[in-house]
């Protein structure tokens, strides 16, 4: 397999996505919570490995969030998971795909042009509190088999200072991201 690296250009921003399971422990999900865990750790150590080429790499690791991976469970099971879930976060609610995108596009952007080697957590406070009122943080949730592979992107890879530019007008730049499946669209001079 030949690397990607020599293709990213100076300024380019990786970001790695991985989750909350890094932080804390569930059951049956011993090895899911090592890999991303590692996954995070391989940020660090790719901070270190690509700093002299300008390359920014940073984590994102997100918490429960509403998204279609237990549509095969049938609406009623699915309901019935999202609201064990949402017990366990410490702001009582999932998490959205827009709100993982818009960290997405920050780590990306030249707004955190500073920040490298780190993990952005967008859990809800999970991943910090480890919190447990009405569910029980460090097990398995609603008897879902944890271990079974999702289809999450692993890493999202961008170049700064365009995320991808779909278009000039003039002095402002429209730029889009598709992360997570939606297409985020930002309007910049």
């Amino acid at each position: 397999m030949i690397s990607p690296l020599p293709l990213f250009s100076r300024q380019s921003s990786v970001i790695l996505v991985g989750s909350v399971s890094a932080y804390i422990g569930h059951e049956n999900a011993t090895v899911y919570g090592a890999s991303k865990a590692g996954l995070l750790s391989y940020t660090r150590g790719l901070t270190h490995e690509l700093k002299d080429r300008g390359i920014r790499v940073n984590g994102l690791s997100p918490g429960p969030t509403i998204t279609n991976a237990f549509a095969h469970l049938g609406a009623e099971r699915q309901a019935a998971l999202h609201e064990e879930l949402r017990q366990t976060v410490p702001l009582h609610r999932l998490g959205s795909a827009t709100e993982l995108a818009k960290a997405a596009v920050y780590l990306a952007s030249d707004e955190s042009a500073y920040t490298a080697g780190t993990v952005l957590r967008v859990d809800g406070g999970i991943g910090q509190l480890a919190y447990r009122a009405g569910g029980r943080a460090g097990r398995s949730i609603a008897g879902v088999d944890s271990t079974a592979p999702t289809r999450s992107p692993s890493a999202v890879v961008t170049k700064r200072p365009a995320v991808r530019s779909y278009g000039m007008t003039g002095r402002c730049a429209h730029r889009a991201v598709d992360v997570f499946g939606h297409r985020f669209t930002r309007r910049t001079t």
